[in-house]
């Protein structure tokens, strides 16, 4: 079973973790730390700390993956 699909395609992510390469991991204002999955995605010139839209592409069993959105 997946993740409920969120109610927009974009969600606002707290940039929490740089995995490299790239990639990222953080959480949405629905993510408790510890309890909740997490928002992994591929963006630039971000850092822990940051705020960004997330454009979300797919989800698994407790996470949602996607790529930092065009700013609009």
């Amino acid at each position: 079973k997946r993740c409920a699909r969120p109610d927009s395609r974009a969600l606002d992510v707290l940039v929490e973790r740089d995995l490299g390469r790239g990639q990222f991991e953080g959480r949405s204002y629905r993510d408790a730390p510890e309890i909740d999955g997490v928002v992994r995605f591929v963006a630039e010139d971000v850092r822990p700390g940051d705020m960004i839209r997330v454009a979300i592409t797919s989800s698994d069993v407790h996470d949602l993956h996607g790529r930092a959105a065009a700013p609009a």
